[in-house]
């Protein structure tokens, strides 16, 4: 009787390992990052909170991107997050020189404040611009929400 007790407690326990067992509801989430009206390719979107997975996508010729998170898969979770946009591209000299191709404040400050909500779906598109005003983004001045 010892050994049954031993043996269910040790199955129950391992039960409760599975690694899905705390898998994360994601939704998903796609759009268009644009500089200047025209598409970006290769440019690398990033939804970071504090307290989800980070999720990612990478544009394609069109500046499309569908997010992912690198454990839960396709999507993002529903929640608030900061947005960054970060592209570089080799530099003539070659080797570890780049250039940004996009505002360095893009990648460093952020996009936009978004909130991922419970629709299918969910589109989210970006327009920048080459020379983003002194007072971007508003995400750093809590005084400039209205």
């Amino acid at each position: 009787m010892k050994y049954c007790l031993l043996i269910a407690t040790a199955w129950f326990a391992c039960c409760g390992c599975n690694p899905y067992s705390n898998r994360v509801n994601t939704i998903s989430v796609s759009g268009v990052v644009q500089l200047e009206g025209k598409p970006v390719e290769n440019a690398e979107v990033a939804f970071i909170s504090e307290e989800f997975p980070m999720a990612f996508g990478l544009t394609d010729v069109d500046g499309k991107y569908e997010l992912s998170t690198r454990r839960y898969g396709k999507g993002a979770s529903p929640g608030a997050y900061t947005v960054k946009i970060h592209m570089t591209m080799d530099t003539a000299e070659g080797g570890t020189h780049k250039k940004l191709v996009i505002p360095q404040v893009y990648s460093d400050k952020g996009v936009a404040a978004v909130t991922v909500n419970a629709a299918e779906g969910t589109k989210f598109d970006f327009h920048l611009v080459s020379k983003p005003p002194k007072k971007f983004p508003v995400l750093d001045d809590p005084e400039s929400e209205q």
